[in-house]
């Protein structure tokens, strides 16, 4: 998946800076051009007016730098500006363990190889038999579904960020670059939070599982079955459910609801 993220961007993100930088020097130029001729209109130069030109000029400098050093690496830093959220963002994510998905994976094929098909006449064990199928196969897809949206969806904002990079300098529209910047480092933090929340759940998942004791009769296992339901469940809608929490942290908002609405 992120080979093939890499091998997008490569090949796509030129043309979107190209097509950036010509954005960004025709807003720099207009925006020279507007401040130039209310100064000369204005007749008199206060240090108003001065400070209002110089302070452009800085913002288009900061700017300027974002589109130039969009994938090119900053000097002193040695990273480009993209990769300065997508890179930390990967750090943060391999310092939780970057093995949290691969264990929750294998923690449900044990579960799943671990059941067994109860009597043919047994309609209530086969039912929960099937339902836990179901949910192990549910459980498995959120897993996937979720760290695949992150990646692809930060690709997806790195690839257009510089389209949005221009109107940084533009006074009433900067808040395009702000929405962009912020819809990026969000969704480049999903694997982060979804990586933190896989692995406390799967923690507590296994040691579950361990919890079980060998030899169960049939309405032990149907108690068991039961609460194996519920707890996979949970896991499924809480990991359906990090880019909601994600979109919460850094919104500053709480209490995420369960519905179908929240979910999808």
């Amino acid at each position: 998946m992120q080979q093939a993220i890499m091998a997008l961007l490569m090949t796509q993100e030129p043309a979107f800076i190209a097509m950036g930088q010509r954005m960004f020097l025709a807003f720099a130029a207009i925006m020279v051009a507007w401040q130039g001729i209310r100064m000369m209109l204005a007749g008199r130069q206060s240090g108003e007016d001065m400070f209002s030109f110089a302070k452009l000029i800085l913002i288009i400098a900061f700017g300027y730098a974002m589109i130039v050093y969009y994938e090119a690496p900053i000097p002193g830093f040695g990273v480009s500006f993209s990769n300065l959220i997508t890179d930390q963002t990967s750090y943060l994510a391999s310092l939780i363990g970057t093995r949290s998905v691969q264990a929750a994976q294998q923690t449900l094929n044990e579960l799943w190889n671990a059941l067994e098909q109860p009597d043919a006449w047994s309609i209530l064990a086969n039912l929960l038999y099937w339902l836990m199928l179901i949910v192990i196969g549910l459980a498995q897809f959120a897993l996937l579904f979720v760290i695949c949206f992150g990646l692809i969806a930060s690709a997806v904002c790195a690839l257009l960020g510089p389209l949005f990079v221009p109107f940084f300098i533009v006074p009433t529209l900067e808040w395009l670059f702000w929405g962009w910047l912020k819809a990026f480092v969000q969704y480049s933090f999903l694997p982060v939070v979804a990586n933190a929340f896989i692995f406390i759940f799967e923690r507590f998942l296994s040691r579950y599982l361990q919890t079980l004791p060998p030899g169960l009769r049939f309405e032990e296992q149907l108690l068991y079955g039961v609460h194996a339901v519920m707890i996979l469940v949970t896991f499924t809608v809480g990991v359906l459910l990090v880019p909601s929490l994600t979109a919460s942290i850094f919104s500053g908002r709480s209490g995420e609801a369960t519905t179908p609405g929240r979910i999808w």
